[in-house]
């Protein structure tokens, strides 16, 4: 997309400002996240550079995602370097990692093998963020934010309002939505017992980009201390693409082999983050739609929700939240 005259002429100046400029330079307009940064793609003869233009900051202070970059850096992940920075002017200058996402490099495989075998450096990479010892990390934003029953609860009832009530149409009136509350509450608060480790947050397909055939995370500034099944949920149970439950269990194990966090009730833990996390994706996508008017990820909520009553299935004590989401979803 070509950026407007104003913009590339702004660009290519502070572009030049940076000293990275070598000669006449191309400015491509990016896709933006749901932030209010703008991205940009600066591309010279030999090379190419994203540009991210965000707020400047107070007293020349440090991006969150600055920091956390630098304490991924040190521990040997994988994340785009910055190539220049000046906060007082919000110019970022980034590693161009291309336009391959792992979820696109997945749609490629030709077997389970191979989607296996594509999944097992992305768990090295995650391996090495749960590995971070968070309290030797006191600056970092990390290690300061949690997982903790009050922000899971938050997050179930996004989607209890813009699934539940504005989407399907469930009256906020309806006592069974206070059921479906009271049963979150519990399984949040299960969440919240650990044990703890530093998290992506957002650890799906679509945040991490192939560059020479290897993963590149990004979107890593929201890091924050929960379970280390919120990660491999999001991984593992991604709402994009769906993974062979042989294949699955290939990588939890693999996982498991090489972690060092406890494993006391992994498979609950699994289960209950799964249940969590899956319904706080139907309330973002519900919410897109609901706010923006935007049904793109409307397709990928029918999987999730099936996936959250079969994982239900296996606990007694949740089989009234089942049957409760099931009659407001299939009597909509």
């Amino acid at each position: 997309m070509k950026p407007e005259e104003t913009e590339r002429l702004f660009i290519e100046s502070l572009f030049k400002d940076s000293g990275l400029s070598k000669e006449t330079i191309d400015v491509e307009k990016l896709t933006g996240d749901a932030s209010t940064r703008r991205y940009f793609r600066v591309k010279q003869e030999n090379e190419s550079f994203v540009i991210c233009l965000d707020d400047p900051t107070q007293n020349n202070e440090k991006y969150t995602f600055e920091i956390v970059q630098e304490a991924f850096s040190n521990e040997c992940i994988r994340v785009p370097e910055i190539n220049y920075l000046d906060r007082n002017k919000g110019f970022i200058v980034q590693e161009d990692l291309g336009n391959m996402t792992f979820l696109e490099e997945l749609g490629q495989a030709r077997s389970n093998e191979d989607v296996k075998n594509l999944y097992l450096p992305v768990m090295d990479e995650l391996l090495k963020i749960h590995n971070i010892k968070f309290d030797e990390s006191k600056d970092a934003p990390f290690s300061k934010l949690r997982f903790d029953t009050a922000k899971l609860l938050d997050e179930t009832r996004v989607t209890n309002a813009n699934f539940l009530i504005k989407l399907l149409g469930v009256s906020p009136e309806d006592q069974r939505v206070n059921l479906v509350d009271q049963s979150f509450t519990s399984i949040c608060k299960y969440l919240d017992r650990g044990p703890w480790c530093v998290t992506h947050r957002d650890f799906h397909s679509r945040n991490i980009m192939m560059k020479n055939g290897k993963p590149v995370i990004i979107d890593f500034q929201d890091a924050r201390l929960g379970i280390p099944q919120y990660d491999l949920v999001s991984l593992l149970e991604d709402c994009y693409f769906f993974v062979e439950t042989d294949v699955k269990d290939e990588l939890i194990k693999y996982y498991k082999s090489n972690s060092s966090i406890s494993l006391e009730n992994f498979e609950k833990n699994y289960d209950f983050m799964a249940i969590q996390r899956l319904y706080k994706a139907i309330g973002s996508f519900s919410m897109i739609y609901n706010v923006r008017g935007d049904s793109r990820y409307l397709k990928f909520i029918g999987r999730s929700f099936e996936r959250i009553l079969s994982l239900l299935s296996k606990y007694d004590q949740y089989m009234e939240l089942k049957l409760t989401l099931a009659k407001f979803y299939y009597a909509s």
